[in-house]
């Protein structure tokens, strides 16, 4: 087995405003990192994710912790801490917010939960944690700062490239989720071996319905250990125009499981069969629950 290189940043720099942070990117092409709350600094490590990073860029003068209700949107600072999401109350109290809610609360320990940022959770390019995946199945938006201004790409855009050189001189400032049908409600669910593990799988959804009940629009995401973080659309394709009774979900479920990008020959905590059949769990209970916090009367 090689032997993978050794971590060993130089310098510790901190960025007083967007144009500086972007010039210290360019300083050090492809050496420097954008860091936040630096939770996950060891896990990239350990797998060579970090050999060639010789500056580490902190952002946190920027004043980019926020987390804004605005005309129906809601924008998340880069900075913001995962327990000031955990905390806020009209995302526990809004059907459609709660999945973004629930992925927040299970992050742990909750020292992680202090420290760890939103940005940083997504620039990570791991498939396994769960804020991410509540974020995709909400179809949120990444702006970004970079030379050209600010962009906006949305998030299943920027988790194929988070970790490709495109990444180079840019870094996130805040997400966004644009305003959402009034019916709609999603949910979040996950396994892991422990409390504070990392997930085995994990299960993002967001169901509308059109004003019959029938299901205007799905989104499902799935990801974990040996899983790619995806969009399941032809899972989502079954949902569309049909009523969201117990074995349209089943069979939803049983499509996302069949087409999640499940890595075969790498057995990270459990088989490709046992992680597909958990996937079908998974993906049901959050449709489930999805439906229920929808308040439809003919469901299952």
């Amino acid at each position: 087995m090689a032997s993978v290189r050794p971590f060993k940043p130089a310098l510790f720099l901190q960025a007083h405003s967007p144009t500086e942070a972007l010039d210290l990117l360019e300083r050090y092409p492809g050496k420097a990192r954008i860091v936040g709350g630096n939770t996950f600094l060891n896990e990239l490590s350990k797998r060579g994710l970090l050999a060639d990073v010789q500056a580490l860029i902190d952002i946190e003068p920027l004043g980019l912790s926020y987390l804004h209700h605005q005309n129906g949107d809601l924008t998340i600072g880069g900075s913001t801490r995962l327990q000031d999401v955990a905390d806020d109350p009209r995302l526990h109290r809004e059907p459609v917010w709660k999945g973004l809610a629930e992925a927040a609360c299970e992050v742990h320990p909750l020292q992680v939960r202090n420290m760890a940022t939103v940005a940083g959770c997504i620039s990570t390019g791991v498939p396994f944690l769960d804020v991410p995946a509540a974020l995709l199945a909400l179809e949120a938006k990444t702006r970004l700062y970079s030379r050209h201004g600010e962009e906006e790409v949305p998030i299943e855009d920027y988790l194929e490239k988070a970790l490709t050189d495109y990444m180079a001189d840019r870094f996130i400032k805040e997400v966004v989720i644009p305003k959402p049908n009034r019916r709609s409600a999603s949910a979040f669910k996950k396994l892991g071996l422990t409390a504070s593990d990392y997930a085995i799988v994990n299960a993002a959804t967001k169901l509308t319905v059109n004003p019959d009940g029938l299901c205007a629009s799905a989104s499902i995401a799935v990801g974990g250990k040996g899983i790619d973080l995806l969009r399941m659309k032809q899972a989502e394709g079954t949902l569309q125009g049909k009523p969201l009774v117990a074995e349209v979900l089943a069979s939803a479920a049983e499509k996302a499981a069949a087409e999640a990008a499940v890595t075969e020959d790498i057995p990270i905590r459990g088989s490709a069969d046992y992680k597909r059949h958990v996937i079908k769990v998974m993906v049901n209970r959050t449709l489930m629950e999805t439906t229920r916090r929808l308040g439809v009367s003919h469901v299952g």
